[in-house]
């Protein structure tokens, strides 16, 4: 395994052991008798395009920042680098929606494009959190005639 396939494994095991423990926090939620509809759900646009401004605050915070920021932030980096990793894995590679070029965007510039993309494409916020970030990610990374 070279330096690169063992540093993706580290994050991946990162990853899936964060959305052990989101899962976990939202069953003790959820069993704690708190309603389902207590809130806006977690599944749509609009949740990922709140936690993606929180990370837009955080990175361009000057001060203090509220610790629900740096949850919220850490949520949309990791939807949006667990939605990547999976449809990296699972696309075969002549069949690519989009084409990111390696090693040149970082997780706040994906939230700062998710945030502008919805909010021109509002109606969106009420779709599945992969609906937006899709359409996103096609706007701004669309592959070329040969790839």
């Amino acid at each position: 395994m070279n330096g690169r396939d063992a540093r993706r494994r580290g994050r991946n095991i990162r990853l899936w052991a964060a959305y052990v423990g989101f899962a976990l926090a939202a069953l003790s939620v959820g069993a704690s008798g708190q309603s389902a509809n207590s809130g806006p759900s977690l599944s749509t646009g609009n949740s990922l395009y709140q936690q993606c401004r929180a990370t837009i605050r955080v990175l361009d915070a000057s001060g203090h920042v509220p610790d629900s920021d740096y949850v919220d932030s850490a949520e949309c980096v990791e939807y949006i680098e667990g939605f990547l990793d999976g449809y990296y894995l699972g696309a075969p590679s002549k069949v690519q929606a989009f084409c990111i070029p390696e090693n040149t965007t970082s997780f706040g510039v994906f939230a700062r494009l998710y945030v502008q993309y919805m909010d021109k494409y509002s109606k969106l916020l009420d779709e599945d959190k992969p609906e937006g970030l899709v359409g996103m990610l096609i706007a701004n990374y669309p592959c070329s005639p040969a790839q």
